[in-house]
């Protein structure tokens, strides 16, 4: 178990339903990182290698427009948010570009730590698959609502 800066209690804002005990296995596979504002933390077509749970801070996902340095503004996320979510289910190229609007701290999941996750712990893994999934889904649901909106 890693000694991470970021308590069961607050990490429950990202993964509610996590027992302690659960959010103690997981340390195990998480790290921490801070990015400093203004910082891109993921770049739209980099490889996907990871996720993350934001636990402090405010991001923006951005996604590129056919005009060179224009951009679409998808979605601000604050305290309890994950991003890249995909990439531990399937490391597939980013599809939006994620940045720091303030100084944000966040607990990092590879791809290959989830998977560990989900094999070695099938419960611990089956409740952060079930957050993926819905988080997914509320997205997609908006990102409906938005086509519809237009057309």
């Amino acid at each position: 178990m890693k000694d991470l800066p970021v308590t069961y209690h607050d990490f429950l804002a990202c993964l509610p339903g996590i027992s302690e005990e659960e959010y103690l296995s997981l340390s195990a596979f998480l790290t921490y990182s801070v990015f400093p504002r203004d910082t891109v933390v993921m770049q739209e077509g980099d490889p996907g290698d990871f996720m993350g749970f934001l636990v402090r801070g405010k991001m923006a996902i951005r996604k590129e427009t056919n005009f060179d340095g224009k951009y679409i503004l998808i979605a601000i996320l604050e305290k309890g948010s994950i991003f890249g979510e995909i990439s531990v289910v399937e490391p597939n190229p980013r599809t939006a570009t994620v940045s720091a609007l303030e100084e944000c701290h966040a607990l990092i999941l590879s791809h290959n730590n989830a998977q560990k996750v989900i094999s070695g712990n099938p419960e611990l893994g089956v409740k952060l698959l079930s957050k993926i999934l819905r988080v997914v889904g509320v997205r997609l649901q908006k990102s409906a609502a938005r086509i519809a909106d237009v057309l």
